[in-house]
């Protein structure tokens, strides 16, 4: 994948401005992949979204973020960690 910055006219923002494009196309051509993009704003809204969504799921409840944490990577907690907050 890379980034492209759009030239054809001016965005009050860089995020507007710009777009990824794939790499297997832009390697291969049309034998690669069919031509596509992805405006930069799109996955920032995405991204930032998923941010903002564990970061209240942790304030709201630290000890169940961190447990089911351990428990998707099977780790097990230490004995101290598990009493409090």
């Amino acid at each position: 994948m890379f980034a492209k910055a759009r030239q054809k006219r001016k965005r009050n923002h860089v995020l507007d401005e710009a777009f990824y494009g794939f790499t297997k196309y832009h390697e291969f051509g049309k034998v690669g992949c069919s031509p596509h993009t992805m405006e930069v704003r799109a996955v920032y809204e995405v991204v930032l979204a998923d941010i903002q969504k564990h970061a209240g799921q942790a304030l709201a409840d630290r000890k169940a973020m961190v447990t089911g944490i351990a428990e998707r990577l099977n780790l097990s907690m230490p004995a101290d960690s598990r009493k409090g907050n």
